[in-house]
């Protein structure tokens, strides 16, 4: 049964991302990983994949800007107020050969240093005002979530967590306004979607979503929160050259309405901006992210995917432009030079694109050069010229 789930997680990743070599290998590695972990804990239940391959998608899918506004490293972003300013508050550390993450590892910005500092659990999910964090710990069978402060979780570690009674997952997303937590997991062929409060852990709705709703080819759930927090958001994935369907279900699970996307496959990761014109969906060939309007389905961009060091869309700078990640320069360690013989050391950089894939800005991240799955959110009182840039 797992066997067929891992042939096709890997079969949908090689056709999304055909003539993309590099983040199918990565989808690959981190396969293998999974199955080595399985073996070695054989009594484990397989369960809570969803948000696992959620995050390989939109991981396979890299952006590769259009010509037009080129920004060089460390060109300025369109100008927004200090208050309005993000930064990366939180990523996944990789390994220093193949770029693989590591099974167990982030860095969680401190906001009064402007430094980060590790954490031992995989995945950290941090609310949009910045103050709290939802942990996901899959060094276990079954993976567990858990609520902490984000000050008590860079003062004490993972001892400040609270892990929570519920279902095991893999992922954990915030509502906009940062008050709920969305949780889906497995409940047969159906999807158990929990939503709980944010600092409390209790659980405020506990809805089914039926396998109607989901993709039928791989019964993958890809399900959000709306932009404006009332809606959960589903997407039932294309057949041939059928447009996919994005459903806005109401919290008890109910169809409030829902819109048809020519040319798309499904929802991908960070899906609206905060005003919820817009959504990003993965298009049919692998080979582009389509932005559309959320209620006519008109496709209104569209822009180009692939490449070894391009990481995804972490993120929106604002309501007409995405934030997209990449790495420059080799595999050598931060602080090595060319000069020594060395491999040239790796940079992230953060572009600002517009919803045609023109890239407007790039910011340099010097303190995450080997970091993937960032989370972007505000910077706060985190200081100007440290290894967290302010844009």
């Amino acid at each position: 049964m797992r066997n067929d789930v891992d042939t096709r997680i890997r079969a949908e990743l090689r056709e999304l991302a055909d003539g993309a070599p590099g983040p199918v290998a990565l989808a690959d590695s981190a396969l293998r990983l999974a199955g080595a972990r399985r073996r070695r804990r054989a009594a484990a239940a397989a369960t809570g994949i969803a948000a696992v391959v959620t995050v390989a998608v939109a991981g396979t899918l890299g952006v590769l800007p259009r010509s037009g506004p080129i920004g060089a490293a460390g060109s300025q972003p369109p100008p927004r107020p200090a208050a309005q300013q993000q930064t990366v508050v939180a990523y996944r550390l990789v390994d220093g050969r193949g770029g693989n993450p590591l099974a167990d590892q982030s860095r969680l910005l401190d906001p009064a240093t402007g430094r980060y500092v590790t954490v031992d659990v995989a995945y950290l999910y941090v609310s949009p005002d910045g103050s709290q964090v939802a942990a996901v710990d899959t060094d276990r069978a079954p993976t567990r979530i858990g609520l902490a402060s984000r000050s008590a979780l860079v003062a004490r570690g993972t001892p400040a967590i609270r892990w929570l009674d519920l279902p095991a997952t893999n992922f954990a997303g915030w509502s906009p306004d940062g008050r709920q937590v969305l949780i889906a997991a497995r409940a047969g062929r159906d999807l158990r979607v929990l939503v709980v409060d944010g600092r409390s852990g209790m659980v405020v709705h506990d809805t089914r979503v039926p396998a109607g709703l989901l993709d039928p080819g791989t019964g993958f759930p890809y399900v959000w929160f709306s932009a404006d927090g009332r809606n959960l958001v589903t997407t039932r994935s294309a057949a041939g050259s059928q447009p996919a369907i994005v459903r806005f279900l109401r919290l008890d699970g109910v169809t409030a309405r829902q819109v048809t996307v020519p040319g798309a496959r499904w929802l991908v990761a960070h899906p609206f901006p905060a005003d919820g014109r817009h959504m990003l969906l993965a298009g049919l060939d692998g080979r582009e992210l389509l932005v559309a309007d959320t209620t006519t389905g008109d496709v209104v961009g569209r822009i180009p995917v692939g490449g070894e060091s391009n990481l995804g869309v972490v993120g929106w700078y604002d309501d007409d432009h995405l934030i997209a990640a990449r790495r420059t320069g080799g595999t050598g360690a931060p602080g090595s030079s060319a000069a020594s013989g060395a491999a040239a050391p790796r940079l992230l950089l953060l572009d600002v694109l517009d919803l045609q894939g023109a890239r407007v800005g790039t910011v340099p991240v010097p303190g995450a050069p080997a970091g993937r799955e960032l989370e972007v959110g505000p910077a706060g009182a985190v200081p100007p010229g440290g290894v967290a840039p302010r844009f």
